[in-house]
């Protein structure tokens, strides 16, 4: 008799879980708010059913799944509830390492992958970015797998997989799931608990100076820059050649290229060769002597914050998207010593016009071509008009790549 698997959540990661799951032999029940499309296709019930937790072998969550979910809670506590990540590191057999964090993961998950590659070790960027760990542990097996993992990915993590992790930063984002910045903390500190016994975790100080108790059975290693003389001269020859680095991310590409032993001549080789992933502080035109940027990937205050450092011309920034519960307030003054003015937009506008009206004139758009098409009629030669949105896309987008993408479409229409 096949075993039963039950998955909650039919997108990208819940579809290649069902595939996964009847490959090793399950059958598989499909619960899903579009039951009604899906099960013209497969076994579906809505994810609102009552199902009986004692029906199923393993139940198998997927992370856009909101832990209020009426389904999700009745079945936590089954013995083999997982998020598909788990599902997949279990029955998939990966060699994984874990890269998660507020702000910079994708760059860092992508470099790596990269640079394993140049140095002759099979390697794939998964999890968070790019492939499902399903689609990998059915497709892709014999590389190691570079995973990105999300809060949302790290919650229901149980087992010890990984033989290396690292964490780069954690700071307030997704307050519109988690109920204070607490909760999002120790969700992204799930990853230490996934790290096989005698491997190491990367931490920068800041957090490992707020772990409250240490495992004894694995290495902790503190990843800060110091001095760091030899990457700043990197730093230096990677500006020449057009790559813009700063000195924290090189030294998590570094720490965790030494983990596998990887040479400093292919590191900077892998360093020049190395595209960042779109939508990242990505140049887009200079039109009439304006610098037009794509930074669609911000989608919280630190990332935000992050881009406004990097200009010291003036900006003309839109701000605005899918309200997560972050508080505008509490950025500072300074930080828009270069702004020129804001154009808000998305559900976050009001709260941008009343938080931010006293350091920089904020103007309301209802729509991105509004806002590109006025920031360039108000802007001059030499000013920079910045998508930095500093919020989630999902008000009025799919997805983030796809907010980049039409900003891009309505720059390159402007004559």
């Amino acid at each position: 008799m096949k075993k039963l698997a039950l998955i909650i959540g039919y997108g990208s990661s819940g579809k290649a879980a069902a595939r996964l799951a009847r490959s090793r032999d399950f059958q598989v029940l499909i619960a899903d708010k579009n039951y009604r499309e899906i099960g013209k296709k497969a076994l579906c019930v809505s994810d609102e059913a009552l199902l009986d937790p004692k029906e199923f072998d393993a139940v198998i969550v997927s992370p856009g799944v909101h832990p209020e979910n009426r389904l999700y809670k009745r079945m936590q506590n089954h013995p083999n509830f997982m998020g598909e990540v788990e599902f997949a590191l279990k029955y998939g057999h990966l060699k994984a390492i874990a890269i998660t964090g507020s702000n910079g993961k994708t760059t860092l998950t992508s470099f790596i992958a990269f640079a394993l590659n140049q140095a002759k070790i099979p390697a794939i960027a998964a999890g968070n970015i790019g492939l499902t760990l399903s689609e990998v542990a059915l497709d892709y097996t014999g590389q190691w797998v570079i995973c990105e993992l999300s809060s949302f990915q790290l919650e229901t993590m149980k087992g010890k997989y990984f033989e290396l992790g690292a964490i780069i930063n954690i700071t307030p984002d997704h307050l519109d799931r988690y109920k204070d910045f607490e909760s999002y903390f120790f969700s992204k500190l799930k990853l230490i608990e996934s790290i096989k016994k005698n491997k190491k975790v990367l931490l920068p100080p800041d957090v490992f100076n707020r772990l409250k108790t240490l495992r004894n059975d694995i290495k902790y290693s503190i990843v800060e820059t110091g001095s760091c003389s030899n990457l700043k001269k990197l730093q230096e020859t990677l500006k020449l050649s057009g790559k813009v680095y700063d000195l924290l991310t090189l030294k998590w590409m570094e720490e965790v290229l030494k983990a596998f032993h990887v040479s400093d001549e292919i590191f900077v080789k892998s360093l020049l060769e190395f595209c960042k992933p779109k939508h990242r502080l990505e140049f887009v035109k200079t039109i009439q002597g304006i610098d037009f940027y794509n930074d669609s990937k911000s989608t919280n205050l630190d990332s935000l914050s992050f881009a406004l450092k990097s200009f010291s011309r003036p900006v003309h920034l839109i701000l605005g998207g899918k309200d997560k519960g972050l508080e505008f307030s509490l950025l500072k003054k300074e930080l828009f010593r270069h702004v020129k003015i804001i154009y808000a937009l998305g559900e976050t506008k009001e709260k941008i016009a009343a938080s931010l009206n006293k350091h920089v004139n904020v103007v309301k758009v209802e729509s991105l071509d509004q806002a590109v098409k006025e920031a360039y009629l108000g802007a001059r030669e030499n000013d920079v008009v910045l998508l930095s949105p500093g919020c989630s896309s999902l008000d009025q987008f799919d997805h983030f790549q796809q907010r980049g993408d039409v900003f891009v479409k309505h720059v390159l229409a402007l004559k």
